[in-house]
């Protein structure tokens, strides 16, 4: 709750700057003016600050970083010791400028969730919430670990994302150099003849007609365009477009959905074994799921728990719940005393579920991505073609 307030309170004085810059003109002219283009200049430099140490930081560097104060935190090193010796280790500048500013923060009695948040551009929201979790159960190292896990698996799917973006970048490219060259000499060809040309070959004319009079938006439209939404795939605005895009295609909505579930369940079965009230946990367990839906939840599922309702009930009301199933196992781990071990085996089979139907998505894109721009290819050679056979066919 308190990274909350941090970013409340950092979202006040920025939303102060931008009242001030918006004042030009008003109280006394050089003071206001002054005044105006030094909040102005103070939040200008703030957002380049940002960028540039964000593009100073891997994340595998942030990961790589989260494993080794967690190895130290588990060999009996106090976390905040571990964080101050990982830091002298880092051979990042960027990054080690900003975990010194982290421990300045500590230093002066904010907590690392608090500290993290202040730097949103290196530390995601989810590690974040990981960290809070953390926090309140005293086993910030085994979240830390679950988080550097978590972030390396999506950066392997990533990876595996790079093939199929390559190839379609040099098929549109192909397409492109079809459209921008060849067909045009193709179109002086068939002005010559007087033969009635086939529907799909005037619509690739007319459509090469087009590419060529707007060559200079399609061609970086298509080139850039891939490379600018993978750069910008972990920009807030699109990762929201994302989730919303695989919420509209229901198998891969049931994946994320049990993915987001099975965030849940892990950290509420640590924060639960910390000791830490149904209630409180199921709250603080949604808030780090990650999964929008489960996170606007928190509230409701707190407030269903604390007025005395079971937590299966309180989850299936909310609408989390992946299916009935989930359900019926946890009511009746509830009466039998075995919460925690069937949370935690739900957690796992909804990982292994997840595993499984990526693996099966990434073997099947990639051949259709190149049937698809084989067929595209093939389309446009067969239509240049089907004029000449035509004429072949009226000399005979």
């Amino acid at each position: 709750m308190e990274s909350i307030e941090a970013r409340r309170d950092y979202q006040k004085s920025l939303n102060t700057t931008r009242r001030i810059i918006s004042r030009r003109g008003h109280g006394p002219k050089n003071s206001g003016l002054f005044a105006s283009i030094a909040a102005q200049n103070s939040e200008v430099g703030i957002l380049a600050e940002a960028k540039r140490v964000s593009r100073s930081v891997d994340p595998g560097e942030v990961r790589t970083f989260l494993r080794q104060c967690s190895l130290r935190a588990n060999s009996g090193i106090p976390i905040l010791e571990a964080v101050a010796i990982t830091t002298k280790e880092t051979l990042n500048p960027a990054l080690s400028r900003v975990f010194g500013k982290v421990q300045k923060d500590l230093a002066d009695g904010q907590t690392l969730s608090v500290a993290f948040s202040r730097h949103p551009e290196v530390f995601p929201d989810l590690l974040i919430r990981y960290t809070t979790a953390g926090e309140e159960s005293g086993c910030i190292e085994r979240v830390w670990t679950w988080f550097a896990d978590q972030q390396q698996l999506w950066e392997i799917r990533e990876s595996s994302f790079r093939y199929v973006m390559i190839v379609g970048i040099i098929a549109s490219l192909t397409v492109m150099g079809l459209l921008l060259f060849v067909l045009p000499q193709f179109s002086e060809i068939f002005s010559g003849m007087r033969v009635e040309l086939p529907f799909p070959t005037m619509v690739m004319l007319q459509l090469s007609s087009w590419v060529v009079q707007g060559w200079y938006a399609v061609v970086p439209a298509v080139f850039y365009g891939p490379i600018f939404l993978w750069r910008k795939r972990h920009n807030r605005l699109f990762m929201a477009i994302r989730r919303s895009a695989l919420d509209g295609l229901p198998w891969l909505k049931s994946v994320v959905r049990k993915s987001g579930f099975a965030r849940l369940a892990r950290i509420l079965v640590l924060l639960l074994e910390s000791g830490i009230p149904v209630a409180s946990a199921v709250e603080m367990a949604a808030s780090s799921s990650g999964n929008p839906t489960i996170e606007r939840s928190a509230v409701t599922l707190r407030r269903k728990v604390a007025s005395g309702m079971r937590l299966s009930m309180a989850m299936e009301a909310a609408g989390i719940l992946p299916s009935k199933a989930v359900a019926e196992r946890i009511y009746l781990a509830e009466d039998e005393g075995l919460l925690l071990p069937v949370l935690e085996e739900i957690a796992r089979d909804f990982d292994r579920e997840g595993n499984e139907t990526f693996e099966l998505f990434r073997r099947l894109i990639e051949p259709v991505v190149i049937i698809i721009m084989g067929c595209v290819i093939g389309g446009i050679v067969l239509s240049v073609f089907m004029p000449m056979t035509g004429l072949v066919n009226c000399a005979e």
